[in-house]
């Protein structure tokens, strides 16, 4: 048997058997793993805390002959408290991990990706920017990591780079990009602001956090456009 020391979020866990559980990870090290947790929903498991769902941890595991992992050891890193008490902010953090779940294959790391994942934990928990933004920031971040980048910069069919001359901006998701008025057909209507609160929220930065802090009808459309992008895309 091999053992091995992965830093990971904890994004699953099923109940299997009297007192075990299964759980699905996301790890710096090896990407998504799954690995079960022997004893763990008993009352004197030291591992039940620091396993709880969206925790960031470092475990140690032992592999089988046959590839099934068992968790031996377990140190909580992170337990990103603060959001786990706001009930939208849970919600959104149960959709970034059922997207992980569902586009992602086991052993495969992505380190922008796990990167990604904690850098959006963290602005859920801390609390500058409204979990609307971060969701969308997440999202655009995530189809960038599956090889769909997003184009906010210039028109997706003449290359035309985007300027305030642009009478209007549309969004093709077959391109994943703006289209100018020229290029149009029947692509999705998008405001010069979108666009631009679109281009903040893919960074980030602390200097945009003034602009994220409060709902708004843009922020919203942004929000459910690159939703709909990744539903689209995912779906082909």
């Amino acid at each position: 048997m091999s053992h091995t020391s992965v830093e990971c979020f904890v994004l699953k866990s099923i109940n299997y058997r009297d007192a075990d559980k299964i759980f699905t990870l996301y790890s710096r090290e090896e990407g998504k793993i799954s690995a079960a947790a022997r004893g763990v929903r008993k009352l004197t498991s030291r591992k039940s805390g620091s396993l709880d769902t969206f925790n960031l941890v470092r475990l140690n595991y032992y592999e089988s002959s046959l590839g099934y992992k068992t968790i031996t050891d377990t140190v909580a890193l992170r337990s990103f408290r603060n959001f786990k008490n706001v009930p939208n902010k849970v919600s959104i953090a149960y959709k970034i991990t059922e997207l992980l779940i569902k586009n992602t294959k086991e052993g495969l790391s992505d380190l922008d990706l796990f990167d990604s994942l904690y850098r959006t934990l963290s602005l859920l928990d801390d609390g500058s920017v409204l979990g609307t933004a971060v969701f969308a920031h997440f999202l655009i971040n995530f189809m960038n990591s599956l090889g769909y980048s997003v184009n906010l910069e210039k028109c997706s069919f003449c290359g035309e780079h985007l300027s305030r001359k642009w009478e209007g901006v549309w969004f093709n998701p077959d391109r994943g990009g703006v289209v100018c008025r020229s290029c149009k057909s029947f692509e999705r209507e998008m405001s010069l602001k979108e666009i631009a609160l679109a281009r903040e929220i893919r960074k980030m930065e602390e200097k945009s956090y003034r602009f994220l802090q409060k709902d708004s009808p843009e922020l919203m459309r942004v929000r459910d456009l690159f939703d709909d992008y990744t539903s689209y895309k995912l779906s082909l």
